[in-house]
């Protein structure tokens, strides 16, 4: 049953149909088995999708929920909405909070958020300082600045590109993980230029 359910939900999303919005958002404040769970991962993808107003409310309250997966999914699908709201949300609630997956998906959101900003813009100049601070003092989340310069390739921005030299360059101190940030960096600043 759950996979109609998930692929109906993520066909509404494809549709960008504002009408949807609250019947994809109701099984979001509803508890449920793994099958439900993994339908939310799939309406947080619609929601994001279909935009709105009705429909960042409600991937903000699924944010807020108890559910990791879900809060992931939600945050991931909240930077369809490069506004200074959800950038608040994103730094205030998202990279504060407590818990390393919730930061590590904030921060590629934030990424995100960027890459359709002009470099020029106030929130584009602000989510480039605070993923900038990640990169540069990491905190005791120690993948944090991975994703940091990760969001930061996707921007396009130069940081990224000094975070994956000085991780090549001392590449006896580098873990696999910091190599493969730097890949990927470096792949997605390719794109990006």
């Amino acid at each position: 049953r759950e996979k109609p359910a998930s692929c109906l939900a993520v066909a509404m999303g494809m549709l960008d149909d504002g009408s949807f919005v609250d019947r994809l958002a109701k099984p979001l404040k509803t508890r449920g088995s793994r099958e439900m769970k993994t339908l939310k991962l799939y309406i947080c993808q619609a929601l994001g999708r279909i935009g709105g107003d009705k429909a960042k409310d409600s991937l903000v309250y699924a944010f807020k929920g108890k559910d990791k997966a879900v809060q992931g999914a939600a945050l991931l699908a909240l930077s369809e909405y490069p506004d200074k709201g959800t950038v608040r949300l994103l730094t205030k609630d998202g990279l504060k909070s407590g818990d390393q997956n919730v930061q590590n998906f904030a921060i590629v959101s934030l990424g995100r958020i960027g890459a359709r900003l002009d470099p020029g813009d106030t929130t584009y100049r602000q989510i480039r300082e605070e993923l900038k601070d990640t990169v540069v003092r990491p905190a005791k989340n120690k993948y944090r600045a991975m994703y940091a310069a990760i969001a930061l390739g996707i921007m396009g921005d130069d940081v990224a590109k000094d975070y994956f030299t000085k991780n090549l360059a001392y590449e006896e101190q580098s873990t696999d993980v910091n190599r493969s940030a730097v890949a990927m960096s470096a792949g997605l600043l390719e794109l990006r230029t």
